[in-house]
């Protein structure tokens, strides 16, 4: 893709699969730091839906100190936005840091494994493996 990042289009598809997993029960909207729609675009939408209380999910499986920061910043000045303009703002709750749950590793496991069975049998042991991460400083 040129002039453009395919996180966003997979951020929203993984947002609307959440919704519908829901049964649209709960409202779930995406929100970027650097990108639209924004943290604050996301959060006004779900306050405009009557959200009193939201989960912040950062999609970022690495845990850094700036980078969670930075998300937090971003919420807060969301939230001081939404109230400028009356409406009522949720409370947020962030979930924490998720890169060491079982489930997660285990998913990874998983996929590596996937890759690695389509390497013939007699290679695997020696097929490398490349470990990347996004977006950390």
């Amino acid at each position: 893709m040129i002039g453009g990042s395919p996180l966003v289009a997979i951020t929203r598809a993984q947002a609307d699969a959440l919704e519908t997993a829901l049964d649209g029960e709960v409202p779930v909207a995406p929100g970027m730091r650097f990108s639209q729609p924004t943290i604050e675009q996301a959060l006004h939408d779900l306050a405009s839906r009557g959200a009193t209380r939201v989960a912040g999910i950062i999609l970022s499986p690495q845990y850094s100190p700036l980078i969670m920061g930075g998300y937090g910043r971003a919420v807060d000045a969301a939230l001081e936005a939404i109230a400028a303009e009356g409406l009522e703002p949720p409370e947020v709750v962030m979930a924490g840091a998720w890169h060491r749950e079982p489930g997660f590793i285990a998913a990874l496991a998983g996929r590596i494994g996937e890759s690695l069975e389509r390497v013939p049998a007699g290679e695997r042991e020696e097929e490398p493996v490349l470990l990347t991460a996004h977006s950390l400083p």
